[in-house]
């Protein structure tokens, strides 16, 4: 990946790493979670190594949403999450996370 094309989209449970050709000091990934199509998604592994800031977007919009076994990014600081339900149930990152934004929640 490089920082002008830094989306991405995982709609498996396959273990996903995003990184870097070149790291810089202030990185942003856009990673959508799911499709709308999905009734669930679950056990999802996800290691987006080299962004400060995720802006996560959970794609499945049902109430089950989508479930993370691992998630996270070893520069992460910002997280913000948008869109379907989102559970994470285990931290794949560093400590340097400061922030998360919760932008939409679905009822």
């Amino acid at each position: 990946m490089d920082a002008e094309n830094s989306t991405i989209t995982v709609s498996g449970t396959e273990d996903v790493t995003a990184t870097l050709a070149v790291d810089g000091a202030a990185d942003s990934i856009n990673a959508t979670i799911g499709l709308a199509t999905q009734a669930s998604l679950v056990n999802v592994d996800t290691n987006l190594a080299d962004f400060e800031t995720i802006n996560l977007t959970g794609g499945v919009l049902t109430a089950a949403g989508a479930t993370f076994t691992l998630f996270g990014g070893g520069d992460l600081q910002t997280l913000n999450v948008s869109g379907g339900k989102v559970t994470i149930n285990g931290w794949n990152g560093g400590t340097l996370l400061s922030t998360i934004m919760l932008l939409h929640q679905r009822v």
